[in-house]
Protein backbone atom coordinates (compact mmCIF):
# COMPACT_ATOMS: atom_id res chain seq x y z
CA UNK A 1 0.00 0.00 0.00
CA UNK A 2 2.91 2.37 -0.35
CA UNK A 3 1.58 3.93 -3.51
CA UNK A 4 -2.00 4.80 -1.39
CA UNK A 5 0.08 6.42 1.35
CA UNK A 6 2.29 8.49 -1.29
CA UNK A 7 -1.49 9.33 -2.45
CA UNK A 8 -2.87 10.55 0.89
CA UNK A 9 0.62 12.58 1.83
CA UNK A 10 -0.01 14.36 -1.50
CA UNK A 11 -3.22 15.10 -1.18
CA UNK A 12 -2.69 16.40 2.86
CA UNK A 13 0.30 18.61 1.29
CA UNK A 14 -2.01 20.38 -0.83
CA UNK A 15 -4.57 20.96 1.45
CA UNK A 16 -2.16 22.53 3.63
CA UNK A 17 -0.59 24.20 0.71
CA UNK A 18 -4.29 25.93 0.09
CA UNK A 19 -4.79 26.37 4.08
CA UNK A 20 -1.79 28.37 4.33
CA UNK A 21 -1.76 30.60 1.61
CA UNK A 22 -5.79 32.04 1.64
CA UNK A 23 -5.37 34.75 -0.20
CA UNK A 24 -2.96 33.26 -3.04
CA UNK A 25 -4.51 32.00 -6.92
CA UNK A 26 -6.39 28.28 -6.45
CA UNK A 27 -4.83 25.68 -8.80
CA UNK A 28 -6.97 24.53 -11.13
CA UNK A 29 -9.13 21.67 -10.29
CA UNK A 30 -6.87 18.67 -12.04
CA UNK A 31 -4.62 19.54 -9.22
CA UNK A 32 -6.76 20.63 -6.35
CA UNK A 33 -6.37 18.49 -3.26
CA UNK A 34 -9.98 16.37 -4.60
CA UNK A 35 -8.81 16.29 -7.84
CA UNK A 36 -5.52 15.07 -7.10
CA UNK A 37 -6.88 12.40 -4.96
CA UNK A 38 -9.29 11.28 -6.95
CA UNK A 39 -7.45 11.20 -10.16
CA UNK A 40 -4.90 9.04 -8.17
CA UNK A 41 -7.16 6.71 -6.43
CA UNK A 42 -8.74 6.25 -9.67
CA UNK A 43 -5.71 5.20 -11.60
CA UNK A 44 -4.42 2.87 -8.44
CA UNK A 45 -8.20 1.13 -8.62
CA UNK A 46 -8.24 0.78 -12.16
CA UNK A 47 -5.33 -0.57 -12.78
CA UNK A 48 -5.46 -3.09 -9.92
CA UNK A 49 -9.40 -4.06 -11.13
CA UNK A 50 -7.91 -4.64 -14.53
CA UNK A 51 -6.23 -7.70 -13.26
CA UNK A 52 -7.34 -10.95 -12.73
CA UNK A 53 -9.42 -11.35 -9.77
CA UNK A 54 -8.06 -7.64 -8.86
CA UNK A 55 -11.22 -6.50 -7.87
CA UNK A 56 -11.46 -9.66 -5.12
CA UNK A 57 -7.76 -9.08 -3.90
CA UNK A 58 -8.59 -5.59 -3.07
CA UNK A 59 -12.09 -6.92 -1.16
CA UNK A 60 -9.83 -9.39 0.74
CA UNK A 61 -7.58 -6.42 1.87
CA UNK A 62 -10.15 -4.97 3.35
CA UNK A 63 -12.02 -7.68 5.15
CA UNK A 64 -8.58 -8.56 5.75
CA UNK A 65 -8.82 -5.30 8.21
CA UNK A 66 -11.87 -6.61 9.63
CA UNK A 67 -13.73 -3.70 7.33
CA UNK A 68 -17.11 -3.64 5.82
CA UNK A 69 -19.25 -1.04 4.01
CA UNK A 70 -21.38 0.60 5.48
CA UNK A 71 -23.67 0.30 2.80
CA UNK A 72 -25.05 -2.22 0.79
CA UNK A 73 -25.80 -0.51 -2.76
CA UNK A 74 -21.94 0.37 -2.87
CA UNK A 75 -21.03 -3.54 -2.23
CA UNK A 76 -20.68 -3.86 -5.15
CA UNK A 77 -18.94 -1.25 -6.68
CA UNK A 78 -14.91 -2.35 -6.80
CA UNK A 79 -13.91 1.65 -6.39
CA UNK A 80 -15.38 1.92 -2.98
CA UNK A 81 -13.86 -1.62 -1.59
CA UNK A 82 -10.76 -0.02 -3.38
CA UNK A 83 -11.17 3.72 -1.58
CA UNK A 84 -11.75 1.74 1.81
CA UNK A 85 -8.49 -0.16 1.50
CA UNK A 86 -6.70 3.14 0.37
CA UNK A 87 -8.68 5.09 3.68
CA UNK A 88 -8.30 2.19 5.63
CA UNK A 89 -4.92 3.72 7.88
CA UNK A 90 -6.69 6.91 8.31
CA UNK A 91 -9.94 7.15 7.56
CA UNK A 92 -9.85 10.63 7.50
CA UNK A 93 -12.43 10.74 3.83
CA UNK A 94 -15.25 9.19 5.66
CA UNK A 95 -17.79 7.22 4.44
CA UNK A 96 -20.00 10.44 2.86
CA UNK A 97 -16.80 11.11 0.53
CA UNK A 98 -16.11 7.17 -0.12
CA UNK A 99 -19.48 6.46 -1.24
CA UNK A 100 -19.70 9.85 -4.06
CA UNK A 101 -16.04 9.26 -4.96
CA UNK A 102 -16.33 5.58 -5.55
CA UNK A 103 -19.71 6.34 -7.44
CA UNK A 104 -18.23 8.95 -9.69
CA UNK A 105 -15.60 6.63 -10.27
CA UNK A 106 -17.73 3.68 -11.63
CA UNK A 107 -19.08 5.81 -13.57
CA UNK A 108 -16.26 7.27 -15.38
CA UNK A 109 -14.52 3.87 -15.72
CA UNK A 110 -18.04 2.58 -17.62
CA UNK A 111 -17.65 5.62 -19.69
CA UNK A 112 -13.89 4.45 -20.36
CA UNK A 113 -12.38 7.71 -19.28
CA UNK A 114 -8.64 7.60 -18.27
CA UNK A 115 -7.27 8.70 -15.18
CA UNK A 116 -5.89 11.87 -16.66
CA UNK A 117 -9.19 13.15 -17.43
CA UNK A 118 -11.67 12.06 -14.60
CA UNK A 119 -11.52 15.48 -13.21
CA UNK A 120 -12.33 17.15 -16.54
CA UNK A 121 -15.52 14.70 -17.08
CA UNK A 122 -16.98 15.10 -13.91
CA UNK A 123 -16.67 18.95 -13.97
CA UNK A 124 -18.25 18.51 -17.95
CA UNK A 125 -21.18 16.05 -16.71
CA UNK A 126 -21.79 18.90 -13.77
CA UNK A 127 -20.30 16.84 -10.72
CA UNK A 128 -21.92 14.59 -7.76
CA UNK A 129 -25.27 16.32 -7.76
CA UNK A 130 -25.57 15.52 -11.69
CA UNK A 131 -24.64 12.53 -11.52
CA UNK A 132 -27.25 11.58 -8.73
CA UNK A 133 -29.59 12.79 -11.57
CA UNK A 134 -28.20 10.79 -14.04
CA UNK A 135 -28.41 7.57 -11.26
CA UNK A 136 -32.02 8.56 -10.59
CA UNK A 137 -33.23 7.28 -14.37
CA UNK A 138 -30.78 4.06 -14.68
CA UNK A 139 -32.70 3.22 -18.23
CA UNK A 140 -30.81 6.09 -20.01
CA UNK A 141 -27.75 5.19 -18.02
CA UNK A 142 -27.61 1.33 -17.86
CA UNK A 143 -23.79 1.83 -16.63
CA UNK A 144 -24.26 2.70 -13.11
CA UNK A 145 -26.94 -0.05 -12.29
CA UNK A 146 -25.25 -2.58 -10.30
CA UNK A 147 -25.67 -5.71 -13.00
CA UNK A 148 -22.74 -4.18 -15.12
CA UNK A 149 -20.50 -4.73 -12.46
CA UNK A 150 -20.70 -8.81 -12.88
CA UNK A 151 -17.42 -8.73 -14.70
CA UNK A 152 -15.10 -7.63 -11.61
CA UNK A 153 -16.80 -10.38 -9.63
CA UNK A 154 -17.02 -13.18 -12.08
Amino acid sequence: MIHAEKILAGYRARQKEREANPGKQPRPPFDQAEGFLKRECYSLIRNCISGKKGAQIIKSIVRRNLIEPPYHRYADNPYFWGLIAIDAPDQELGAQRISRYAMQMFYAHQNYVPPIHLVGFLYQIGGHVALREIRSDARKHPSLTMASLDEYWG
